[in-house]
């Protein structure tokens, strides 16, 4: 559990199904990928895919497709690549990932990290709850990949690469099977670590061919669909107005 103030209410965040500690003075409690809806409260169903790390090393690389296999037994064998995991990332670890992760969002397109996100991110560092991993090479960074890990289970948040940055086709092509590799050796030290979960992050249900692509490459890792829900609920007169102040902003 992590409680943060958001707004004027002091919100305690639940991931995973851990459930919220008898004596937290919080306002609004945030239910966060519960793998059973919440009784007597609204629940918003999604999607996701779920790696089972508890399988043996051997069959986890089995149940990949072959064009993941052969991409990551390349980037082994041929493209000298180096692994980085930050376990309990200091501050400046996380000003070097959101540096690179906010010139790559921009270049994309994407939201960059926002304020908000994060006095977030600074909560879970420091409740030890995000683990940084990159791959480097030649001592430059290739990949950055950022996971929030609660009990046995990791999600990743952000994934990060320059690959939009070069129109050389080799070098792309090595930043393809660097991210790949990336989240084979994250894998493997979620594993070595005894997590037993590694969710993908969610699963696109719609038709947006972008959205649909993600979806493929996640499925190129293996893993089983799975349902997770999300609800939001406050538990002081000040955590309900909001809340349900909240709902009805969304439904503008």
């Amino acid at each position: 559990m992590i409680i943060y103030r958001q707004r004027c209410v002091r919100v305690a965040e639940v991931w995973f199904d851990s459930g919220l500690a008898p004596d937290s003075d919080v306002d609004v409690v945030s239910i966060r990928r519960s793998l059973r809806p919440i009784n007597g409260h609204h629940n918003i169903a999604s999607q996701t895919l779920v790696s089972d790390l508890t399988m043996s090393v051997d069959l986890l690389l089995n149940v990949m497709s072959g064009t993941n296999r052969y991409e990551i037994r390349r980037a082994e064998k041929t493209d000298n690549l180096s692994y980085k995991v930050l376990i309990s990332p200091s501050l400046e670890d996380y000003k070097s990932f959101v540096s690179f992760y906010n010139a790559f969002a921009s270049n994309k397109g994407l939201s960059v990290i926002s304020n908000h996100g994060h006095k977030i991110n600074l909560s879970y560092i420091q409740n030890r709850n995000i683990i940084l991993t990159c791959v480097l090479k030649a001592g430059n960074p290739l990949v950055w990949h950022s996971y929030f890990v609660y009990g046995n289970r990791c999600r990743p948040i952000y994934s990060a690469s320059h690959y939009r940055y070069t129109n050389d086709t080799q070098m792309r092509s090595l930043i393809g099977r660097a991210n790949r590799w990336l989240h084979w050796q994250d894998m493997l030290k979620f594993k070595e670590i005894e997590l037993c979960n590694y969710d993908w992050g969610g699963w696109h249900t719609g038709n947006d061919s972008v959205l649909l692509k993600i979806n493929k490459f996640k499925e190129s890792f293996g893993g089983v669909q799975t349902t997770v829900y999300d609800a939001r609920y406050g538990i002081t007169l000040l955590g309900r107005l909001e809340n349900a102040a909240l709902q009805a902003f969304h439904k503008l």
